[in-house]
């Protein structure tokens, strides 16, 4: 149905209402990047460098999401895994996991205005998508762990920079191996 345009005159189109139960707003979808930037930052030990630059890297992750953000998160992850203390498995685990939501929230959320909103099922669409992807970079962290001879806690044997380097693979192969669809 239409009704007049009060400026026109003339017959204006009714808008279209849909609604989405459940549906999440476009704002916390475009935020979530960001906040795992941070909490990837959180997991790092006292790192005062890594603090002046990762809340840069979350202000693009908000501004403008994209593929240089989780290469710019995984050089500052692996850079503090490789010159920083030794982390315990569970601190590596998070850190690939945050690097790789990072990637596919980055991927999807340049696709999302920041005032609309989102089905739930097309974000469980990419969260299942990115399961298979997660469970190599988690069995690579842990094959990296095993041979450092890192307990779950934080420790390392003399192989601590393997452990480090197989780290910095796993989190530059977690960024490469997004698919980059619609490109």
């Amino acid at each position: 149905m239409t009704r007049p345009d009060r400026a026109t005159g003339r017959a204006a189109l009714g808008h279209l209402v849909v609604d989405l139960p459940g549906a999440v707003p476009g704002w916390v979808v475009r935020l979530l990047p960001a906040v795992a930037v941070l909490v990837c930052g959180a997991a790092l030990p006292a790192d005062p460098f890594a603090w002046v630059v990762l809340p840069l890297i979350a202000l693009v992750a908000a501004l403008r999401p994209g593929g240089t953000v989780p290469v710019l998160l995984a050089g500052i992850l692996a850079a503090a895994l490789l010159f920083g203390g030794p982390v315990g498995y569970p601190v590596l685990a998070g850190l690939v996991l945050g690097v790789h939501v990072v990637a596919a929230g980055c991927a999807f959320t340049r696709h999302v205005a920041w005032g609309a909103v989102v089905d739930p099922a097309a974000l469980r669409r990419v969260l299942v998508a990115q399961v298979p992807t997660q469970l190599v970079a988690q069995a690579f962290a842990l094959v990296a762990a095993g041979l450092a001879g890192v307990t779950p806690a934080a420790g390392g044997g003399p192989l601590s920079l393997a452990l480090r380097a197989v780290a910095l693979g796993s989190l530059g192969w977690l960024v490469l191996a997004i698919p980059r669809r619609g490109r």
